[in-house]
């Protein structure tokens, strides 16, 4: 029985350790969150994802030539830093204020370029845009991540 009860306690002092130093045990986790809608505008790109009951807060993170992260409180957001034709990452992590957090899920774009006024003619229209994609580095490097 003595030697039953000191098992516990050291199983005790373990988990106070684990609790300071780590915010609980390694291997509980937030869910993931999933992507449920993204949609891009020349200059916006808008996107909502899963609810985590748990969660105190969401950290979204968008990379382009720039990373942009931001912390919100629901599952939805617009943003209005988008320029036209440019390949766009998009990060989301569930998190607590206790420190938790969940494994992120991630998006790749590129939103659709500025697009000039239609011209019409007679058996149909003219339309033209700004080329986005300049050099073949940049189309391979979007290839990859549309691929990913």
């Amino acid at each position: 029985m003595q030697n039953y009860f000191l098992y516990q306690m050291n199983l005790l002092k373990y988990y106070s350790i684990l609790t300071f130093c780590f915010g609980g045990f390694l291997f509980a986790q937030l869910p993931t969150p999933t992507f449920i809608r993204v949609e891009a505008t020349p200059n916006s790109i808008a996107i909502e994802w899963t609810p985590i009951k748990t969660a105190d807060g969401y950290e979204v993170a968008i990379i382009g030539k720039k990373q942009q992260n931001m912390y919100v409180g629901n599952t939805s957001l617009v943003w209005t830093d988008a320029k036209p034709g440019n390949i766009y990452s998009i990060y989301i992590l569930a998190y607590q204020l206790d420190g938790e957090h969940s494994k992120q899920c991630s998006y790749w774009l590129l939103t659709p370029p500025e697009m000039q006024p239609a011209k019409m003619q007679k058996n149909g229209f003219v339309a033209q845009w700004k080329r986005s994609i300049k050099t073949k580095a940049e189309m391979k490097v979007m290839k990859q991540r549309i691929v990913e």
